[in-house]
């Protein structure tokens, strides 16, 4: 489990189920997440990517815009406020938001859950 201020992503897409039976800290969650050799993606409840954690240094890790376009996954250059606002993440600032991408990299590759505060 990912918790990132009020925003809770699951591991693997039958978490948005197992939390819909079964609330984690009362409510569902956000979306999911899948760990990826470099990188973390993030999805919506419905399996739509909308984020991705890029780790190609693990020591300097950053969020990115991600979708699906025509079958093929594309990754822009920085977040929008739209995906900003989907991971939680709307008010920080760029060392913030570095600083966050790398504890959520490593909690993930420890296999621990992490929560931030945005």
């Amino acid at each position: 489990m990912i918790q990132i201020g009020q925003k809770q992503f699951g591991k693997g897409a039958e978490s948005v189920v197992d939390s819909l039976l079964k609330p984690v800290n009362g409510k569902a969650v956000n979306g999911y997440y899948k760990r990826m050799k470099r990188g973390i993606r993030f999805f919506m409840p419905n399996g739509e990517l909308f984020a991705y954690l890029c780790a190609n240094d693990p020591n300097h890790c950053f969020f990115v815009n991600a979708f699906i376009f025509e079958g093929k996954k594309y990754y822009q250059f920085s977040t929008g406020s739209t995906q900003e606002a989907q991971l939680g993440i709307t008010d920080m600032g760029y060392s913030e938001k570095i600083r966050l991408a790398n504890e959520v990299w490593k909690a993930v590759n420890q296999e621990a859950s992490v929560a931030v505060a945005a």
